[in-house]
């Protein structure tokens, strides 16, 4: 029997659900466009928006990815386009950029996720 090689869902980082504003551009001197990320990884995340930049095209982002924490910024790559948004995969972030982010989805376990969950069903 031929197993795959990979399975179905490539993707190498564990994604954590999520509801964070992100700022983000395709052009440096653009405006930046604000949209909320459903999903997070140290991988990349998923930022739903109906302003759509080309597959394979690099954007910067930037978003504080905790209550109160300082901004991330980085440089992504659209690596998944969908009706509801792309999926940016991160491929450049200053070292305490990066060290937050890990710091941050460290604390992503069930008991982080159930309060925020919580929080966004009081919300909505």
């Amino acid at each position: 029997m031929v197993r795959p090689l990979m399975s179905p869902d490539r993707r190498n980082h564990a994604r954590h659900p999520v509801r964070i504003l992100v700022q983000h551009h395709e052009n440096t001197g653009a405006p930046y466009e604000v949209d909320y990320a459903s999903d997070l990884s140290t991988g990349g995340l998923f930022i739903k928006t109906h302003r759509v930049p080309p597959l394979g095209s690099t954007i910067h982002v930037q978003f504080a990815p905790a209550k109160d924490a300082r901004m991330v910024e980085a440089f992504c790559r659209v690596a998944r386009i969908t009706p509801s948004g792309v999926g940016a995969q991160f491929v450049q972030m200053d070292p305490a950029s990066v060290e937050l982010l890990e710091d941050v989805i460290g604390t992503f376990d069930g008991s982080f996720l159930q309060a925020r969950t919580a929080e966004l069903r009081a919300s909505a």
